[in-house]
């Protein structure tokens, strides 16, 4: 009994190889094939610019090596993460076709193997590639972008804004809280030089004023440098002199509830929505649900979209197995078609529920995760529906 357990064991282990190495192969070239012909045409469309800038060499190679993971579009979703999903889908047509046409599946399944066990594999790529696509865009894609924008700012094209702006004001409705910054830099939120903050009591009189040469975020809190601090009497008029001095070293004062990220936000929203994580655009939308806007509404519908394309990858294996072991008994041309009709589908649905989202017709998170839930259980339908 054990030893049939063990042999077992060991035999799917050599089927879930095997399998695996017929799946990667064409996934491999489907992904590099797709790369390269993405960074052909960024040199088609950017190697004038970098001739007549100069750049060197060893500086557009490191361009285009973040070119890859840098958003595709305005809809700051990475490259990498848009054409994960599309060449999985390639993969496993080609290498489920071809076991199907051969035999193989067949044979499997009749050593006692169900079909849907052969499948694993190829559903455990599709989970470990979502994942690898989360991590490229909550982690790599955001500042990744930033350079790749800067970087072309620099050679005269239009780009995104990226320097220190002056003269900054936000006021914090919940916390009755107003911030003015002579000088913040987007690169640094966490740095602030020139900061005045008023706390209000009402919206004639102030309850404190806080003034300080500069202002460091650390350990979940603010340390000001040259910090003078001015309380107020209940009608307005100064608590005593100000205390603090210009030379005392860094001091922190309770009850400041803002962080780097909700004056990021506050003072260049297009730069900190593009180039922030969707989970920190979620947590500042969150923080501010009492300002309903029908921007706020797209930007939360946008964050959401930014979460859920990743899992694009688990969709589209969903989708290819039972369209490539059709296509194998029935023809390669039964099989693509289906394929790509399902993942169009998939893709229109996204596009119109998203549309749906932003007019408010349908709560935002629902817009952005709809297609997935739906061609999720499609595609686990149809994949428990093949016959051995």
């Amino acid at each position: 009994m054990v030893f049939c357990a063990l042999t077992r064991r060991v035999w799917m282990k050599l089927i879930d190889k095997y399998l695996l190495r017929e799946y990667l192969v064409p996934l491999v070239y489907c992904l590099c094939g797709f790369m390269m012909l993405y960074i052909v045409s960024g040199l088609f469309d950017k190697m004038g610019d970098f001739i007549k800038a100069g750049v060197s060499f060893r500086a557009t190679l490191g361009f285009f090596g973040k070119f890859m993971f840098a958003y595709a579009d305005q809809g700051n979703i990475s490259f990498l993460v848009t054409i994960l999903p599309v060449s999985l889908l390639c993969g496993a047509l080609y290498s489920l076709s071809k076991l199907t046409r051969q035999n193989e599946l067949t044979a499997l399944c009749a050593s006692g193997v169900s079909l849907s066990r052969l499948m694993v594999p190829f559903v455990g790529v599709g989970v470990v590639c979502s994942l690898i696509s989360v991590c490229i865009q909550e982690f790599a894609a955001p500042g990744i972008s930033r350079d790749v924008d800067t970087f072309i700012k620099s050679l005269g094209q239009e780009g995104i804004q990226t320097n220190a702006l002056s003269n900054c004001k936000f006021y914090n409705s919940s916390t009755m809280t107003r911030w003015q910054v002579e000088r913040f830099d987007p690169r640094d939120p966490a740095n602030l030089s020139g900061v005045e903050i008023k706390k209000e009591r009402s919206n004639t009189f102030y309850a404190l004023r806080i003034s300080a040469d500069s202002a460091e975020w650390r350990d979940g809190r603010w340390w000001f440098n040259g910090m003078k601090v001015q309380e107020f009497l209940p009608d307005g008029l100064p608590k005593g002199p100000p205390r603090g001095l210009s030379n005392a070293p860094p001091e922190t004062i309770s009850g400041l509830a803002e962080t780097p990220d909700d004056l990021f936000f506050a003072f260049d929203g297009v730069s900190a929505e593009r180039y922030s994580s969707s989970v920190a655009v979620l947590r500042w939308l969150a923080r501010s649900r009492q300002q309903h806007t029908k921007e706020m509404v797209r930007q939360c519908v946008d964050a959401h979209t930014r979460l859920a394309m990743p899992w694009a990858c688990v969709i589209a294996t969903l989708l290819a197995i039972p369209a490539g072991v059709r296509g194998g008994r029935q023809g390669v041309a039964a099989g693509i078609v289906l394929a790509v009709v399902m993942f169009i589908g998939f893709y229109l649905t996204k596009e119109t529920a998203v549309f749906f989202g932003k007019k408010e017709i349908i709560w935002p998170w629902l817009s952005a995760w709809f297609a997935n839930i739906v061609f999720f259980l499609l595609g686990t339908f149809m994949i428990l529906r093949i016959k051995s």
